[in-house]
């Protein structure tokens, strides 16, 4: 299963995986548009949640 957050950064809004630790102390995003940049945490607003059951 996999779950995590749905973020709003300053680029777009976009996705993180719990469990994927940080680099460097940011945090990976992956934008809507399939582009994945590296945030500091601070930076990002929690807007939802995300889970996926299958697949």
């Amino acid at each position: 299963m996999k779950s995590g957050k749905v973020v709003e950064t300053s680029l777009g809004m976009g996705k993180t995986t719990d469990g994927t630790q940080l680099i460097n102390g940011k945090v990976q995003v992956v934008l809507d548009d399939g582009k994945k940049l590296l945030c500091s945490p601070e930076k990002v607003k929690i807007v939802g949640f995300w889970h996926k059951r299958f697949g």
